[in-house]
């Protein structure tokens, strides 16, 4: 009912709207219209009400309530279902429970705070209020659980298109998910997935991006490797105009994918990536190579030239590039 009163106050912007013309037009009673309201100034909308005018819209908050994404957004599967939090241990989490509740793909779990925020290897991200997007997709892409990791390097390649395209930043992708500006990283994906019989049953896109983050509120110890979209282009975004350009970006990539297979997204992958062709180092297990990274295989694999010029082929790992 919120977004129905919502169209109509932004549908009148240029004046008032009555209180008995809102009644009327969705059949409520005066008293819940008042109710509506009151909620939505709560959410942080500017709503002037004046008597024997009405109420006017005047200002729209930077919040990524499903009101707001819902007005926005134009897809067809991916954020077709919002659940939102205010706060919330980690949006992954929670994708966890749908996917395991058997809620259609596209689902989207958004957070305005995470206070526990994970990234890959177990490592904490740091997800500040209203400052940034956090949000999990949930999938069910009928892939293999070895294929899985390509859908890591779509999401990678929808932000860095968007923010290519949309606000003229250049984006770098490091493999295997992380986004860089300027050699900082500013956003990171967390694919989790369940699996049965080697066949995945759901995964778990969470994708965390740092937005609106002034450079003193990053904590000292990611001073000089983190930054934010706002550090590098000098002023605010939108961030639900952001994110519903992700999620349409995401869309398109995805559904392609599942008709025509990995290749588009591979070869639009090394248009953006800052990997191939670097010398570098790569944990993983405990162990650590180094060596040329040299191409990806076609599960979107992490291929190095060993200095023994034999080739080792990752799919997981922490990866440093050697300057």
């Amino acid at each position: 009912m919120r977004e129905r009163i919502l169209k109509l106050l932004k549908a009148s912007q240029d004046g008032y709207i009555s209180g008995e013309e809102i009644s009327r037009k969705l059949g409520i009673s005066r008293t819940a219209v008042w109710k509506h309201m009151n909620k939505l100034k709560d959410e942080g909308y500017e709503i002037e009400a004046v008597t024997k005018l009405g109420y006017k819209l005047r200002g729209i908050p930077d919040l990524l309530v499903p009101e707001e994404i819902k007005s926005k957004l134009d897809t067809k599967v991916m954020g077709q279902r919002i659940y939102y939090f205010e706060e919330i241990d980690s949006t992954n989490s929670y994708c966890k429970i749908l996917g395991e509740q058997k809620v259609p793909e596209g689902a989207l779990v958004v957070a305005e705070h995470q206070r526990s925020g994970r990234g890959r290897l177990g490592r904490s991200w740091i997800s500040p209020a209203k400052k940034g997007l956090w949000f999990s997709l949930l999938l069910r892409p009928q892939v293999s659980s070895q294929e899985a990791s390509q859908l890591t390097i779509l999401a990678a390649v929808a932000i860095a298109r968007v923010l290519h395209r949309k606000y003229q930043l250049p984006v770098g992708i490091k493999w295997p998910n992380d986004l860089l500006l300027d050699g900082k990283k500013f956003a990171g994906i967390l694919l989790e997935m369940k699996t049965e019989a080697e066949q995945v049953d759901y995964l778990i896109l969470g994708i965390g991006v740092n937005v609106n983050i002034t450079c003193e509120e990053f904590p000292q110890e990611l001073a000089g490797e983190a930054t934010s979209l706002q550090v590098e282009k000098g002023s605010s975004l939108a961030r639900v105009e952001l994110l519903t350009a992700i999620l349409k970006e995401i869309e398109e990539l995805y559904l392609d994918y599942l008709a025509n297979g990995f290749n588009k997204i591979m070869e639009l992958w090394k248009k953006y990536n800052v990997t191939l062709g670097q010398t570098v180092s790569i944990t993983n297990w405990q162990q650590t190579w180094q060596g040329q990274a040299y191409d990806l295989d076609a599960n979107g694999g992490l291929i190095i030239l060993l200095p023994d010029g034999t080739m080792k082929t990752f799919y997981s790992g922490d990866v440093t590039l050697k300057r």
